[in-house]
């Protein structure tokens, strides 16, 4: 072989399309990883071994080491057989996952140069489809956004690459940008799609009627959540921290409720609760915003008012006012005149700016009462619930319970009994306490125990079916009054359940045991990732008036840009200055890139009015001109003079650089 030829022949494990297919095989680990079906202890060696890919291309062509694959993916294989057999059904979609991902990485490591990795391509987007519809969250999307340019530049790189030769740095290049460009527009109808097309983000996950997930183990940390995920924890982080404290100012600390609200979650899902703040006619008692924004009064059908409290909220990433249900005014301090309250249909309230927030509470001594009867598309949100393994348990143990209880009990009779028997059957644990239940089912059917997420999870599934509306509640449970002081820390983050009774309303059940505290939710650092999943929330509660609002936006946008040039002429001449440069130093890269010769060449084809044909070269297009000129003596003309000696030139210039 000449050594020119040497250098053609990639090396193994270095090509772009290699480096794509790794990229699509460390995807769909993550892909099925989030998933929360897989165990880490079966990811963890696949992982380790697509990053190692690259190193393991030499030994491709070894007789030991490709035995040594075989013998370890029949062994593997034999495992998960053994698995399925030795445990039950629930188990299947975890095996058959880790199989999926497994036969990935067995093509990664072992598809030689003279073999096309279409197989690995196909793999890759079923993983892809079949987990989308299991994972229904922030961080599918955020890897899918990452999946797809991987994918389709993958793609062009498979139909361009050819067994044995390697691709021009210029050509690898092009088939990058076009691939870029290609996912882009990918993208782009995605989200326009997004916006225009309906969908829906509370749909169950895939097979969940027939298999309970098996969710992958983290640390808890104890603090106020906006969302619940009921998960199997391992290991607690108990950190104590400030994060709101109340000062009494007059009246009796005793009759203030223990209950600070934060966020009511309405709607249940596969092991998780999200807000429904926005679900109209929830026969909530409504906030009414008092003067100049920065109070807001609700009439509570002549409460006495017993306490006045101030409260001062830490920074703790937070939009949310904690205040009891009997709080009938709240008052900011007039320092937060930049930002503005908002008001949610479910009787909580929130200021726009996260962090340190002071205001006053007026509480008076009872419940807000019904102001109006609860809507119909209220009272389906709040009967809903997802009829599976995860919730097998709560069905089977409220029609015991109703069953027992005889005759037509009330819904409030029907509460109270639900509540009462989860708070005295089961045991307390802290997230991530050892032995502690993993599912609300494992809760239910054993003496694991759990933290209130479980209790307040399992009381609100069971009064759902049993026709009672109920929602989830999360915020703080503290009552230890020091004189006139209240210190709450985020050890006192609680969740507990209200229900709806006709005539009554609203009204607060706590199923935890007495003196029990702590929801596990996300902790100092994974604050961040709450807010992130706060953010996923209100893009995946994107509904028709959010819609209609974007259109609005879209249609009022050039009679802004309008404006904002009549109003700023000085700023709009320098961003279209700005713009000008870019482009002008765009274009001017892509000519420098271009080599002299070429432009000139292409300049003498165009004032001879043709172009060069696929396939044709500069010399064959030349003679193709002047054979459809007529026959005349005399000179030729200037056009095909220019273009003759621009098409010398460019081959002296190609001669020179060879």
């Amino acid at each position: 072989m000449s050594e020119q030829a040497q250098k053609e022949v990639p090396k193994p494990g270095t090509s772009a399309l290699h480096f794509c297919m790794l990229g699509l095989v460390l995807l769909n680990l993550v892909f099925v990883y989030l998933t929360e079906v897989t165990s880490t202890v079966w990811l963890l060696p696949l992982l380790l071994l697509t990053i190692a890919s690259p190193l393991l291309a030499r030994f491709k062509e070894n007789k030991l080491y490709r035995a040594l694959w075989n013998v370890g993916v029949v062994g593997v294989f034999g495992l998960l057989v053994s698995h399925v057999m030795e445990r039950d059904m629930a188990y299947v979609l975890e095996d058959g996952l880790i199989l999926a991902v497994l036969c990935q990485v067995h093509l990664l490591n072992n598809l030689h140069e003279q073999q096309r990795p279409d197989l690995l391509f196909l793999n890759s987007y079923l993983i892809a489809l079949i987990t989308g519809y299991i994972t229904v969250d922030m961080g599918f999307a955020g890897a899918f956004l990452v999946y797809a340019p991987f994918y389709v530049i993958g793609l062009q790189f498979l139909s361009a690459s050819r067994p044995g030769r390697a691709m021009a740095g210029a050509d690898s290049r092009a088939v990058l940008f076009d691939g870029m460009k290609r996912s882009g527009v990918l993208i782009a109808i995605s989200i326009a799609a997004f916006l225009f097309w309906p969908r829906d983000f509370q749909r169950e996950a895939l097979l969940a009627k027939f298999i309970e997930f098996n969710p992958t183990h983290e640390r808890a940390e104890v603090a106020f959540s906006e969302t619940l995920d009921l998960k199997k924890r391992t290991g607690t982080s108990l950190k104590r921290e400030v994060v709101m404290t109340a000062e009494l100012l007059e009246g009796d600390a005793s009759r203030v409720p223990s209950l600070w609200r934060g966020a009511t979650l309405g709607l249940a899902n596969q092991g998780s609760w999200a807000g429904a703040t926005s679900v109209p006619e929830a026969a909530d008692p409504q906030w009414i915003l008092g003067e100049r924004g920065l109070s807001m009064v609700r009439g509570l059908g002549g409460a006495e008012v017993v306490a006045q409290v101030r409260v001062v909220r830490k920074a703790a990433g937070t939009e949310r006012l904690f205040m009891p249900r009997e709080a009938s005014r709240a008052t900011l301090d007039p320092v937060h005149r930049r930002g503005a309250l908002l008001l949610h249909s479910d009787g909580t309230a929130a200021y726009s700016n996260p962090g340190g927030l002071r205001y006053t509470l007026a509480v008076t001594d009872k419940e807000p009462g019904e102001l109006q009867p609860l809507g119909d598309s209220a009272r389906r949100v709040f009967l809903r619930y997802k009829k599976s393994l995860y919730t097998k348990s709560c069905v089977e143990l409220a029609e015991a319970l109703a069953k027992r209880m005889g005759g037509k009990p009330s819904a409030e009779d029907i509460a109270a009994e639900f509540s009462s028997f989860v708070s005295t059957r089961y045991a307390y644990k802290l997230p991530g306490e050892d032995g502690a239940a993993g599912t609300l089912h494992e809760f239910l059917t054993t003496d694991a125990g759990g933290h209130c997420e479980f209790f307040a999870s399992a009381l609100a599934i069971m009064l759902r079916v049993e026709g009672v509306p109920a929602r989830v509640v999360t915020g703080y449970r503290a009552n230890r009054w020091d004189g006139t002081q209240l210190e709450v820390t985020n050890l006192d983050a609680h969740a507990w359940v209200e229900a709806y009774l006709d005539g009554k309303g609203w009204v607060t059940f706590d199923p935890t045991p007495a003196g029990d505290s702590g929801a596990g939710g996300p902790g100092f650092f994974a604050r961040l990732g709450t807010a992130a999943q706060g953010l996923w929330n209100r893009v995946t509660g994107f509904d028709g008036d959010a819609r209609m609002a974007v259109m609005a936006w879209i249609k009022a946008a050039p009679g802004r840009a309008y404006r904002f040039v009549l109003a700023r002429p000085g700023a709009t001449a320098g961003i279209i200055l700005a713009l000008a440069a870019i482009i002008f130093g765009v274009q001017g890269r892509r000519r420098r890139r271009v080599p002299l010769s070429v432009r000139r060449m292409e300049k003498a084809f165009a004032r001879a009015g043709t172009e060069q044909r696929v396939g044709e070269t500069p010399r064959e297009a030349l003679g193709r001109v002047k054979a459809a000129l007529p026959q005349e003596p005399g000179p030729e003309p200037g056009p095909i003079r220019d273009l003759d000696v621009a098409i010398a030139l460019h081959e002296r210039d190609r001669y020179a650089d060879s």
